[in-house]
């Protein structure tokens, strides 16, 4: 259920360090299109729960999911209630990448984790 930890900037705040991931390095492309048309929907992605450490987020674009994100000091892991596959970076781990660049500016070229 949990993707395997990925070490980062402990400064940077959880939703910088995910808005960042490399996803042409993650997800595959019809995640990322999906994941990208999820996210251009208003409310499609809904950010319930953020500070510095975690991130909660509803994907409400057909059936509703949970995405948890979270950081241990430099450790930043994610998961998604749509599998408990720990290889798969679903499209709405991909949409609420897309909804924090949008929301919070951050793209693919800032300093992301290194997976």
């Amino acid at each position: 259920m949990t993707e395997p930890a990925t070490p980062c900037d402990e400064r940077e705040p959880v939703a910088v360090l995910f808005g960042a991931l490399p996803l042409d390095e993650l997800a595959i492309p019809s995640s990322i299109r999906l994941g990208e048309r999820i996210a251009s929907h208003h409310d499609g992605v809904v950010v319930t729960k953020q500070d510095e450490f975690a991130l909660v987020a509803k994907v409400t674009v057909g059936q509703a999911r949970t995405v948890t994100v979270s950081r241990d000091g430099r450790d930043l892991s994610w998961r998604c209630s749509c599998t408990r596959r720990t290889d798969l970076f679903c499209k709405h781990l991909t949409a609420t990448v897309f909804h924090l660049r949008h929301q919070i500016g951050v793209g693919s070229s800032s300093r992301a984790c290194v997976p």
